[in-house]
């Protein structure tokens, strides 16, 4: 059983292991405002937007594709799709700004561009900054439109500011004690393993050895969209306190250098990365979309040792090493010893 709230109401449905979001919100909950266009995380139709409460105790929402989002991963989550935006006849700015610039034509692409505007204005302060074209090119990368050429959408953008934001922004209410009561939770079902410790993630990996690991599931998930295979059981890291760390260290040969979690997203990823190496974070600007970073981490990026992969190449640059763990024990390698060979890391049992 999946707990969540789904724009402001508390909703408790069950789902098989490899159900994603969009196939939740239109099958099961029959919300059929968010589209399926490419169902490959590449066209943006299926934008929503997931509320994590951060650590200052405020909603943080990150737009997200829901095509390739397991649907267990909302658990203890608030997800805002295009239906919950509007106050009665009070529209959100990102939906009043699209209106007034005429940025809509055949509607299907809409929804997914409100909720990446959605997220954007919601991440502005109160007083709303000027947005450059950078920030602006990021958040809509992810949003295909075949109609209107991208100019009045990229209007409306820049125009959000003037329109009022509807009175009731429940978005931003984090103490609804049915959400409290799962924050901090994860799934029981056996189906969709959600271990919250490393311990508990190598005695899963122990128990189903067959299970798929998913993170960002923006690889993963391409096996069920677009190769229509079908998973019993899945165990999901993304839960996992000792892998969504950054942490600097000292390699016994004396290099200086970061630990960085395997369910470490792209974003968060970032600002290390601007302040370190602006190459690499150069790179990652360019990385898929905003809703691929915000989901996708660098060590499932890794770990699927994909022939195009974009990491891998400047982390052999730099020598990287990793530090792994399993069942039968921990060890650590350099880079070049684990990626062996397109789609087959190394699987060497620990010594």
């Amino acid at each position: 059983m999946i707990h969540f709230q789904l724009n402001g109401q508390p909703r408790s449905v069950a789902a098989t292991p490899d159900t994603s979001v969009l196939e939740l919100l239109r099958e099961t909950l029959g919300q059929v405002g968010t589209k399926e266009g490419c169902a490959s995380g590449d066209c943006g139709a299926c934008t929503v937007a997931v509320g994590d409460v951060n650590d200052t105790g405020k909603m943080h929402y990150h737009s997200a594709n829901a095509c390739i989002m397991p649907a267990h991963q909302l658990q203890g989550r608030s997800l805002v799709t295009v239906e919950g935006l509007a106050d009665g006849d009070n529209l959100h700015p990102a939906q009043s700004a699209m209106v007034t610039c005429h940025a809509s034509q055949c509607g299907f692409c809409t929804p997914g561009i409100v909720m990446s505007l959605f997220t954007l204005h919601e991440a502005q302060p109160e007083t709303l900054t000027p947005l450059t074209p950078e920030r602006l090119e990021a958040a809509l990368g992810g949003n295909l439109c075949r109609c209107t050429g991208y100019r009045p959408i990229r209007d409306a953008a820049l125009s959000m500011a003037d329109h009022p934001a509807p009175r009731y922004a429940w978005w931003h209410n984090v103490s609804a004690p049915e959400l409290a009561a799962h924050i901090d939770s994860t799934s029981a079902d056996e189906h969709f393993v959600q271990p919250t410790t490393l311990a508990a993630l190598l005695a899963a990996r122990k128990r189903y050895p067959e299970a798929p690991l998913v993170a960002g599931g923006t690889d993963l998930w391409l096996n069920v969209t677009q190769n229509l295979k079908r998973y019993e059981r899945v165990i999901d890291v993304t839960r996992v306190d000792e892998l969504l760390g950054i942490e600097a260290a000292t390699l016994d040969d004396g290099r200086k250098g970061w630990w960085i979690g395997a369910a470490v997203t792209y974003t968060r990823l970032m600002p290390l990365l601007d302040e370190r190496f602006p190459g690499f974070a150069h790179l990652l600007h360019r990385l898929g979309s905003a809703q691929i970073r915000n989901r996708g981490t660098l060590g499932g990026n890794i770990a699927n040792a994909s022939p195009i992969g974009d990491t891998p190449p400047v982390l052999l640059a730099l020598e990287a090493r990793l530090w792994l763990a399993g069942p039968e024990g921990k060890r650590e390698l350099a880079l070049d010893e684990f990626l062996l060979t397109t789609k087959r890391p190394s699987c060497a049992r620990t010594k």
